[in-house]
């Protein structure tokens, strides 16, 4: 497994470290990060260690949040817990601002990555306290601690034994058995961002609906080509309309573009209500027009968890909305949820 190290908070930059060999690079630089470890400084991603018998995740994570130091955050409900792969009392906190910093600065990654803090990471990688950069990482009572040299050298810690470290020495194979969180770095504003594109959007509706007049347009360029040949014309109508009666051929072309023109107008401007009246609640990821008996149209929405999504069904129901839901995709960071609207 290769390792990234941040060398700092900003989450810009750090040392790739992958068959003995390390080099700078810059994070944007990296795209195929499945067999990557991220090593996250412990001031941006917090590790904990609590046991608890609590078997529900909500009552965990408070009990988690409770235990730890939150001076200098104003709400505790700004602070998130992260699980780890393969450990019950190994967790990570983080707040919800820097959550969404490392969402940002994973986002040209369309994968989950593998995160986890300096503090653990060393711990687990030398089983020793040791000095790395400017910071002391050591255990005490049970509890690894992350200090400043200058914070370190403050304490009454004379006689503790401190291996120092480098980049050098990590260049060590990591075992799969070292202990991570996945982090989710699907960025939705990336993926779709709905009023930067809703122009591409009509258009493309409108490019849709178009292709169901394709037929009888073709019909009217000929009708204009051939007006001597209402045989012709005759025997193309009844193909498109089998059980209708040819009377005034040119009559009856005409009245039916018309009426598929008034058609398409309602149907382009019921999608367009459709789309602003949801963008304005929710955000839409993906937008597909079915070209069905139904007349109907797919559209992909993201929600934080299943509760919003069940107001925003509640929401559709009380304004007649004929929807369903046709798959729904359940991670732990957001709720994808794919709606059937008929027209």
């Amino acid at each position: 497994m290769k390792i990234f190290i941040f060398t700092n908070t900003s989450l810009d930059s750090g040392h790739l470290i992958s068959e003995g060999k390390s080099k700078a690079v810059k994070l944007s630089a990296l795209r195929e990060c499945n067999d990557v470890l991220f090593i996250l400084p412990n001031e941006f991603l917090n590790y904990i260690k609590h046991t608890s018998e609590l078997k529900n995740k909500k009552n965990l994570h408070a009990s988690i949040i409770n235990s730890i130091n939150t001076i200098g955050i104003e709400d505790q409900s700004e602070v998130e817990v992260l699980e780890c792969n393969n450990s019950d009392e190994h967790f990570f906190t983080i707040t919800k601002n820097k959550l969404e910093k490392l969402k940002d600065g994973f986002k040209h990654i369309d994968s989950k990555v593998k995160i986890t803090s300096d503090l653990l990471f060393f711990r687990e990688l030398f089983k020793t306290n040791i000095s790395f950069g400017d910071s002391i990482f050591y255990e005490e009572d049970d509890s690894l601690v992350k200090l400043t040299k200058k914070a370190f050298e403050l304490l009454d810690k004379n006689n503790e034994k401190i291996s120092p470290k480098t980049i050098d020495d990590l260049n060590l194979e990591i075992r799969e058995t070292v202990t991570f969180h996945e982090f989710d770095s699907l960025n939705i504003q990336n993926i779709f961002n709905f009023n930067a594109s809703k122009k591409f959007i009509y258009a493309g509706i409108s490019l849709i609906v178009l292709l169901n007049l394709i037929g009888l347009f073709n019909i009217s360029s000929n009708w204009n080509q051939v007006k001597k040949m209402d045989q012709t014309l005759s025997e193309l109508y009844l193909s498109i309309y089998p059980d209708e009666k040819i009377n005034l051929i040119e009559k009856q072309i005409i009245e039916k573009i018309d009426l598929l023109k008034n058609q398409s107008n309602l149907t382009t401007a019921k999608i367009a209500e459709l789309i602003l009246n949801i963008s304005q609640t929710t955000k839409i990821i993906e937008i597909t027009y079915k070209t069905d008996s139904k007349n109907s149209l797919n559209i992909k929405c993201l929600f934080k968890n299943e509760a919003e999504e069940e107001i925003f069904i509640a929401q559709q129901q009380r304004n007649n909305k004929k929807v369903s839901v046709i798959n729904r995709t359940n991670s732990k960071d957001f709720l994808l949820t794919e709606f059937n609207y008929e027209l």
